[in-house]
């Protein structure tokens, strides 16, 4: 299934390089969708340059404050933390933080994924102390949110989980384990 959707999804950036031209936004968002698609299957070396191409095509077509620019620095931020390239993950979520609050708001769930992100990235780095207030306070935003996809709230979860565990305070992590057993099945 995983395989048939990653194959529709590069059909229809084939698409739109075809019917709009290799560098009109469709292209670069289409672009932008395979590569944080292509992230979360696991194929990050792929999804890497595939964003960066998009965050490239992105910039020059919309300038750098772009929402759509923001969204492919949060997507390259997460392949990039995977990889461990974690100083250069940090830039691009702190760039993509700033931005979807400014585009968003603050209180928005994307904005609130932009700083569980960078929170995640600090975390990574084990900067624990910097990473703490931006995981729960970006968990409650997107707990807090009906708009929040539920697989971002899981994942904003162990993100909270995570630092608490490594932080080795595991009755904290355990509290935000358990949380999540009561929410809805699916998050």
């Amino acid at each position: 299934e995983v395989s048939r959707a990653t194959d529709t999804m590069r059909a229809a950036m084939q698409m739109h390089r075809a019917t709009s031209g290799p560098k009109h936004p469709d292209t670069a968002k289409s672009m932008s969708v395979l590569g944080r698609w292509l992230g979360e299957a696991g194929q990050d070396r792929e999804a890497a340059v595939l964003l960066r191409q998009a965050l490239a095509l992105l910039t020059e077509l919309h300038g750098p404050q772009n929402s759509d620019v923001a969204i492919a620095e949060l997507g390259l931020a997460q392949t990039l933390t995977r990889t461990g390239a974690l100083d250069e993950a940090f830039g691009f979520a702190q760039s993509a933080a700033g931005k979807t609050v400014a585009a968003f708001g603050a209180e928005h769930w994307i904005a609130a994924l932009a700083r569980n992100t960078q929170g995640s990235v600090l975390a990574a780095m084990g900067r624990y102390g910097e990473a703490e207030p931006l995981l729960k306070e970006s968990y409650e935003a997107l707990r807090d949110n009906p708009s929040t996809r539920p697989v971002y709230l899981k994942r904003a979860r162990e993100s909270v989980v995570a630092l608490y565990e490594a932080m080795g305070r595991k009755d904290v992590a355990l509290a935000y384990r358990e949380e999540g057993q009561r929410e809805l099945p699916g998050s």
